[in-house]
C-alpha cells in the first residue's frame, strides 16, 4: 500500500505511471471496494496506489479502512509510509502491527527514523529494526556501529548495497529485483 498519500510514487517503480484506480476511489463515499483498486504486477506483487495528483479530500485516516478491508486476505501487508511523523506517517504507524524502518546511512535520514521509532514505541507498536538502504563505501556516511549507537541500539536487520542499476530500473519501471535478479542488491533484498 502506498501510504504516502500526497507524495506517492510507488506505482512508478512498477510501471504504473497514472493509475486509473487509487486509494481515492475506495474512500469518501466511492462505490469501489478496496479489492477493485488492486493492481497485480507481473512479479506477483499486489499494489494499492496513492493518486498521482493531489486529492484534497483524501484524509490519511482512510488507511485504516484500506488495511482493515484487506487484513483477512493476506499474510502480510506492507505500507510504504510517508517520511517523518506528520499526519500521513502517523496514520501508517497507527494502523501497523509492526514497524520496519528503512534508512539510508546518513544523519538526516537516521535521525528522522529515530523520530518515527519513538512515535511507534509511544503508540505501543513493535519496531522490528532498521534496513539500511543504499549502503556504499562513501566515507561521509555513518557506519553500522554509528547508526546502532545513534539509534539506541536498535538492530540493523539488513544492509542493502547501493546500486548503479536503480536509476535504470526506475526508467524501465521495473524493480531491480525482477529486472536484474542476480545483482548484489537483488540477492540481499530477497534475503
Amino acid at each position: 500500500i502506498d501510504g504516502n498519500l500526497t507524495g506517492g510514487s510507488l506505482g512508478f517503480h512498477f510501471g504504473i505511471n497514472y493509475p486509473t484506480k487509487t486509494i481515492s476511489d475506495c474512500v469518501n463515499g466511492s462505490k469501489l471496494h478496496v479489492d477493485q483498486t488492486i493492481y497485480l504486477h507481473s512479479n506477483g506483487v499486489k499494489l494499492i496506489l496513492s493518486p498521482v495528483h493531489l486529492d484534497p479530500k483524501l484524509d490519511p485516516s482512510c488507511l485504516e479502512h484500506i488495511v482493515n478491508s484487506s487484513r483477512d486476505e493476506y499474510d502480510y501487508i506492507l505500507i510504504d509510509g510517508a517520511p517523518g511523523i506528520g499526519r500521513e506517517a502517523l496514520s501508517c504507524l497507527q494502523v501497523a502491527d509492526e514497524i520496519l524502518l528503512v534508512s539510508t546511512p546518513d544523519i538526516p535520514c537516521v535521525t528522522n527514523n529515530m523520530k518515527t521509532y519513538g512515535m511507534g514505541r509511544k503508540l505501543g507498536k513493535k519496531v522490528i529494526g532498521i534496513v539500511l538502504n543504499q549502503v556504499g563505501r562513501t566515507p561521509s556516511v555513518l557506519t553500522t556501529s554509528d547508526i546502532e549507537q545513534i539509534s539506541d541500539g536498535m538492530k540493523i536487520i539488513k544492509s542493502i548495497p547501493k546500486s548503479g542499476h536503480i536509476p535504470k530500473s526506475i526508467a524501465l519501471q521495473e524493480p531491480e529485483v525482477t529486472a536484474k535478479p542476480n545483482t548484489t542488491l537483488s540477492i540481499q533484498f530477497k534475503k
